[in-house]
Order: structure tokens, then sequence, then C-alpha cells
């Protein structure tokens, strides 16, 4: 209903929901409709995010979660460039999730980490861990026994790029099944699958990687520790309570913990970015959330007569979306 408005010339100004998908549409309705279509640059150090739920109920996939040699394997399994050309149009940037490059706290082996195509590691990877395929080979089998199976879980509504969100968490499963992984993709509204995080019940979600500029990071602890409550709601409860709640998490993440708090009361830029990059150097070694696109840009579509509209903005959560661009001051223009 939201794109079918945007097209037919019934919204003001669309920004929330749009699609690169339906960019061609946007712009081939844009005169009709008096509209004018900009395309403004995303800040996401991706897109889509990959998660793993660490602390999940079922204790043999959290034991193979956990393994860094899985995540490793299922970064590696992916095909970033065709997700780029498919979702993206080829605008985006595929990369690991990490800060985007104008932060001084990005260094290119972030960017670069298990973020190239390589399926033949990926797969030697899940057999050094003893996965062993089915008589068939087309699945992997647990230590239990039992198909090496999960679901993703994303969103459709109440969202930025729900619509990015399912067809990556599509084409992840697409490419985790090459692999030897059953994967199951269900989307949910904004407030289940927010409680079903806070709740512990997903085993493998998608999100968007905000907090990758210097404006939030590293105010907010973000994707990078581990304990996130995207990749580890158990843990991140006992460090949010000092133990009183949740799961004990293992050493590297309550440093990573210990690290975002030295760099967010950092006395000087030279101790925040000493701690701000022992993060990211975890987060690189131990991909705690998957990475696949980043910094795409998102269409914006105004009514020709709104004035004040800016045709460039850097669009993310960490700028609080619209508000460098002063939408208080935009205004109607009278036709003459």
């Amino acid at each position: 209903m939201y794109a079918a408005k945007i097209v037919t010339g019934e919204h003001d100004f669309a920004l929330d929901a749009t699609s690169l998908g339906d960019y061609p549409l946007y712009m081939k309705n844009a005169k009709k409709n008096n509209q004018k279509v900009y395309l403004w640059p995303g800040g996401w150090g991706s897109m889509v995010l990959l998660e793993f739920n660490q602390t999940c109920e079922d204790p043999v996939l959290r034991k193979i979660f956990q393994d860094v040699r899985f995540r490793r394997a299922l970064s590696l399994a992916i095909n970033r460039d065709e997700i780029n050309k498919m979702v993206y149009k080829g605008l985006g940037i595929p990369r690991q999730m990490t800060m985007v490059p104008q932060s001084i706290y990005y260094e290119e082996k972030f960017g670069k980490a298990y973020a190239n195509y390589d399926p033949e590691e990926a797969n030697r990877l899940l057999d050094e861990m003893g996965l062993k395929w089915d008589k068939d080979h087309k699945y992997r089998l647990r230590p239990d026994g039992k198909i090496l199976a999960f679901t993703i879980e994303t969103t459709s509504t109440g969202v930025m790029q729900y619509e990015e969100k399912l067809k990556t968490a599509e084409l992840a499963a697409h490419y985790w099944e090459k692999i030897g992984c059953k994967v199951d993709v269900k989307s949910y509204s904004r407030d289940l699958i927010d409680l079903r995080t806070s709740g512990n019940k997903m085993q493998a979600k998608v999100w968007h990687g905000d907090v990758t500029t210097d404006k939030a990071f590293p105010m907010q602890v973000g994707w990078f520790s581990g304990a996130y409550d995207n990749e580890a709601p158990l843990w991140q409860q006992w460090l949010d309570s000092d133990g009183e709640q949740g799961e004990e998490p293992p050493a590297e993440v309550k440093r990573n913990y210990e690290r975002w708090k030295k760099a967010k009361f950092a006395k000087n830029q030279e101790e925040r970015i000493k701690y701000a990059k022992e993060l990211l150097e975890s987060q690189a070694e131990n991909l705690w959330t998957i990475g696949t696109v980043g910094m795409a840009p998102i269409p914006i579509v105004a009514r020709a007569n709104i004035e004040n509209v800016m045709e460039k903005c850097l669009f993310t959560w960490d700028y609080f979306y619209t508000q460098p661009t002063h939408p208080d001051q935009f205004f109607f223009k009278k036709s003459k």
C-alpha cells in the first residue's frame, strides 16, 4: 500500500520504507505525479545484518553458533557482490559489518574481514567442526545426528528497509543451503520480533547496521561486543544487571564490554580510538554480527512544490534520519 501510494502520487514526502528496487518506478512516475526523486547516501556500515543468537534455547545450536568457525564459514558463503546487484542495483559496497570509511575508527581490514566469497573455505571450516553431511550429501548433521537447521527471522513492518531485509535473508538462506544448512525464513511484525528477541526466542535474525558513524559510536556499544540483544540477549542481561540476571558471557565478551565503557568515557581522543579499535578488532575476528552490503543510497520522493528539501543528506539512525535536514523548515510553494 505504501509503495502504491508513492507511485500514484498520494504521498507528499516519502522515505521511511522506500526501496531501491522500486527506484526505476519512482523515476518513471515522478514527472506525471509532480514529484522529485533524490538518492540520499546511506550511513549504515551494513544495510542488512545477519546475526546468530549465541544464547538461543536449543543447546546444540547454541554450541554451534558460539563456534567462531561457524560464523566465519557462513560469512564466507555469502555472495555479497550478488546481493549488491540484486537488492541494491549495484550502488552499495560489499563489506563486513564495521564502521563507515569516513570514521576515525575505521581500518580497511575491518571491512574486509571474512567478507570475500569463498564457499570452498566455508565448507572446510564446517568440516573441521565435525559437521558431517547426511547420506544424500544435501544437509549437514548436528552432533546429535539431527539435520543442521535454523530459522532466520525478519520483520515486515515498522522498520527501515523491510523489503531489503527479506530479500537479503532469502539470499542468505540460499547461500547457506549450498554449504549444508537447512534454513527457513520467517517474517513477523516489529512488535512481535522485538518480543521474541528480548525473550531469547529467535535463532537467527536480520537487522540494519547503524551506529557506524562517529556521531553515534562509541556512545552506544552497538553490534561489536558480542552481547548486543540481537546477538546474545542473556549475555546482555548479565552485563546490564551486574550478573544478577541472564547468563555469564565468555571472557572476550566481558572484555569488549569494558572496552566500550573505556572508549565511551575516555579522557582524550587517543584513548578513545585505542579502545574503540580494540572493540572493532574483536568484531572483525569473531564476527559477532555478519555484514553484507553497506552504504547503499536511500530513495527520497518529495512533492515538487515542497521547498528546502536537500538533494543529499547522510541518512541513518545515527543522525536521527531527517533531523539534519530541518524538516520543520519544509514548506509548500504556492502556484502562481
